[in-house]
């Protein structure tokens, strides 16, 4: 008999009801604690929250709560983390705590042995390799909707050098001011331009960006900036 904090987190999907929701999630974990005569001293969500993400609320605050001996239940690895490298640092961050960890549908990798550590490993890895395949599909899907001059939805922030279509406002046209710089930023990296050299040179020209920041709720906001290297190598790639 075990005090159990119990975790979940929901990252939500193109096809949602194949996911499982995090209150499908918080059931199952209960329903196990119910089994196993175990006592559930907490109960914590992330709603809208990869697995990437380091600044999970819910996460910090399961954590927080443990005692020791008592156990972080998930129901599987890839809730806790999608990187082998940020599954390690929480499981140290648990493990100072005299706290363990278990995911409930891989417990045959949640043992202290040499060969449960290979198994988790290889379950984190996994899902870290599916991440990478769904970002590179939804990159792939996101820049042929563009071309074709689609928005992928009404909620759908636009990229820099696009506008909202006025006689259709579910298709994008060009942005006729920001084509201009689009094109100078063509123009500066062909002349050897470096990709900072080239943030500076429109920051002092007085070209304002259009920049993506996460709230607080996880929502997205598109707000003004400046100029960084980064934003200049994503319209570069967007342009090739």
């Amino acid at each position: 008999m075990s005090n159990c904090v119990l975790y979940s987190r929901f990252s939500p999907r193109p096809r949602s009801n194949e996911c499982d929701s995090v209150e499908k999630q918080i059931a199952e974990l209960k329903e196990y604690c119910l089994r196993n005569n175990h006592t559930v001293i907490g109960i914590f969500s992330d709603k809208c929250m990869s697995g990437d993400d380091v600044d999970r609320p819910a996460l910090f605050d399961a954590i927080y709560t443990l005692k020791k001996d008592s156990i972080l239940l998930i129901t599987y690895w890839d809730r806790l983390a999608r990187s082998s490298y940020l599954s390690e640092i929480l499981q140290m961050q648990i493990k100072k705590k005299g706290a363990a960890i278990l995911a409930i549908h891989q417990a045959e990798s949640c043992q202290a042995n040499p060969e449960s550590k290979l198994v988790r490993t290889i379950l984190l890895a996994i899902a870290e390799y599916q991440r990478g395949i769904i970002c590179a599909r939804t990159r792939a899907a996101m820049l042929r909707m563009q071309k074709e001059g689609r928005r992928m939805s009404a909620a759908h922030l636009l990229p820099y050098g696009q506008m909202i279509d006025p006689a259709d406002n579910s298709k994008m046209i060009p942005n006729p001011d920001e084509q201009v710089v689009i094109e100078k930023i063509i123009k500066w990296r062909r002349e050897g331009l470096t990709l900072r050299g080239i943030a500076d040179w429109l920051n002092r020209e007085g070209y304002v960006p259009r920049t993506v920041r996460k709230t607080w709720k996880g929502e997205f906001v598109q707000c003004k900036g400046i100029w960084r290297h980064t934003i200049v190598r994503s319209i570069l790639n967007r342009a090739s």
